[in-house]
This record gives C-alpha cells, structure tokens and sequence, in this order.
C-alpha cells in the first residue's frame, strides 16, 4: 500500500482556533486545523471509513439450524472483517414488536451495506428489503445452492439489476462480501 502523503492527500478545510494562555499579559495559543481528503487511496486497498453492515434474513419460521448456528456463525465472520461493524437485530425474545421494527428499520435504512439472506420465506425480511430499497444503498443477495427462492423476490432483483448470488458455506458470502468492499466507493 502506498503511503499517506501529500501526492494522495488534499487540503479541504482549515480551523483556526486559538485559547488564552495567560490572561494577565494576553497571550493567546493559535491552532491551524487541517482537513484533508484522500484520493485514490481506495485502489490502493485503503478501507476510508468504517463500513457498518446489516445482515438480513427469515427468524420466525426459520430452522434453528439457520436460525442461530449459521447466523452465529455469518455474523463472526464478518466482524473479523478489517473495519467493519456488524449491526444486530432484536431477534424473537428481547423487545416489544414495535422495539423489533423500529430498531431494523434503522439498522436497514442506516448501514452502509445490507446483506440479506433470502434462504428461507419471511415477512420481515420482504419488508426489511423494501425499507433498503426505498431508503437507498447498497444491497448484497445470498440464498444457499438449491433452496428455493420465490419470484417476486428473484424479479425483484433482475429489475434492480442485482444479482442473487448461490452459497454453499459461509465463507462463500465471506469471499463476495471482501469482493464487494474492495471494489466499491462505500469505503
């Protein structure tokens, strides 16, 4: 990687400030702040700023299998990620209903990126899709190799020109996601 100089490095902004050293004589200590912008750093393979992601996916009707081992074990992946914070959802046991949809409709119209695991057929993620979809930002879609995914959802995709990628193990979507992150302007 190359390193942060003045080549890839541009002034945006200064702040002056200054504080009153010694009230008795009047002196005052000036501080030159300066901002900089970095261009190009993202080819170098620089992550800009932290990327907060979102992973959706069915609970309700959902395997414990899929349920809690495999988002266990998405989730720990991902956070081992340089840079990346992984929000949580509320799941079926803490909070009030209304706890559920406001804090995953802030997680889904506030990450950076959503995931959204499409494996098994759910009402909230249908809605957790269509709350990314109207707020904007990027999207990464995932089902498992051979599972059923129903229409509305795959025409969804082709219309948005997304694309649905197979997985048959977590480190799969790891693989994409890394793909993702390095080659787009979200970082």
């Amino acid at each position: 990687m190359a390193p942060l100089n003045e080549s890839n490095l541009t002034p945006v902004a200064s702040i002056a400030t200054g504080t009153q050293l010694s009230p008795s004589t009047g002196d005052f200590c000036y501080f030159l702040i300066l901002c900089y912008s970095a261009s190009g750093l993202e080819q170098e393979g620089y992550m800009m700023t932290e990327v907060t992601m979102y992973v959706g996916q069915a609970l309700t009707d959902a395997p414990d299998s899929f349920r809690v081992d495999f988002q266990n074990e998405l989730k720990a992946a991902l956070r081992k990620l340089p840079e990346v914070t992984v929000l949580d959802f509320v799941g079926l046991e803490n909070g009030t209903a209304q706890d559920v949809y406001l804090h995953d409709r802030k997680c889904t119209t506030s990450a950076t990126l959503c995931v959204f695991i499409v494996d098994y057929a759910s009402i909230g993620l249908g809605m957790e899709i269509m709350i990314r979809h109207h707020a904007g930002g990027p999207v990464l879609f995932f089902a498992k190799t051979g599972r059923k995914v129903t229409r509305m959802l795959t025409g969804y995709i082709e219309c948005m020109d997304k694309t649905l990628t197979r997985y048959n193990e977590v480190e799969d979507i790891i693989v994409v996601v890394k793909e993702y992150l390095q080659h787009t302007e979200t970082h």
